[in-house]
């Protein structure tokens, strides 16, 4: 099945992996997906353990449901909640907007995450490893959370709007090839702002 084709009416894509056709299903539920393990060492997104395929997800099909997803089930609100995934390529959600609630938390992302000119409610990433996050321009209209995140290739936040609050509570930004750890000049956030963040030199 191609994309867009079928999942208007709720059709569960052919492509899936078991993990994606989870989240699938959790998206439309507006419930929490969580693959965590249960071993704290081995669910830890900033230690040494792989994450194998039984908890990887494409982030193709990510932005497929942030962007363009299936309708959520009678009486749900659609959601994507995720908990203890790896998200394997490149996230580019750049230029898109979107409408569903999105948080993860102590998720592993295996490339950077493209947030340029991307449009929120509100978006929550607790707990996560993100390589790098690029994000100029962003709008959301609710919180951006980024707390006990790690982010070793710094954060760009030039010109993002965030319409209530900005959390960067525990979170460590390391510095990027310019020697900067947050880009964020022109940033304006409507009321409250947590920055108590470490910033490290990358090695």
């Amino acid at each position: 099945m191609t994309e867009g084709a079928g999942h208007r009416d709720g059709e569960l894509p052919d492509d899936l992996t078991t993990a994606e056709a989870g989240m699938w299903q959790a998206f439309r539920n507006g419930s929490v997906y969580d693959l965590s393990s249960g071993d704290a060492l081995v669910d830890d997104p900033h230690g040494g353990h792989p994450w194998g395929p039984e908890r990887t997800v494409r982030a193709r099909v990510v932005c497929w449901l942030l962007l363009d997803g299936p309708p959520a089930l009678a009486g749900r609100v659609s959601s994507l909640q995720l908990v203890g995934v790896r998200i394997s390529d490149t996230m580019d959600l750049a230029g898109g907007t979107v409408v569903p609630y999105v948080e993860l938390r102590r998720c592993r992302f295996e490339r950077e995450v493209l947030l340029p000119e991307t449009r929120f409610t509100t978006v929550r990433l607790v707990d996560c490893a993100v390589p790098r996050l690029e994000a100029a321009r962003l709008h959301t209209e609710g919180d951006l959370h980024l707390p006990r995140s790690r982010f070793p290739g710094g954060i760009r936040l030039t010109d993002a709007q965030i319409g209530t609050d900005l959390l960067l509570n525990q979170a460590i930004v390391h510095r990027d090839r310019s020697g900067r750890s947050i880009a964020a000049d022109g940033m304006t956030v409507g009321q409250d702002l947590q920055p108590r963040c470490w910033s490290r030199t990358a090695r």
